[in-house]
């Protein structure tokens, strides 16, 4: 017996791509390096108020100087 094939329940690539986070706010963990920076300098362009957090006090406020310095508009708080 032959089952039918069911619609992915995982959003699509492109749905994902389209989605907007503006005005969204986002909690980034790890955000010193690697894909926690990746992730968190991507939101703050895309417009998200982001949350960061990571282990190195030093390497978070560089991330957070280098975004400020990009764009005035950018004004990402930060943990540790």
């Amino acid at each position: 017996m032959r089952r039918e094939a069911r619609p992915d329940p995982r959003p699509s690539m492109d749905r994902m791509r389209r989605r907007s986070f503006r005005d969204a706010r986002c909690l980034v963990t790890g955000a010193s390096m690697g894909l926690g920076r990746a992730l968190a300098e991507r939101l703050a362009r895309d417009g998200a108020k982001v949350l960061l957090t990571a282990r190195s006090a030093d390497l978070m406020h560089e991330v957070v100087r280098s975004l400020t310095a990009e764009d005035p508009a950018i004004r990402p708080e930060s943990l540790v």
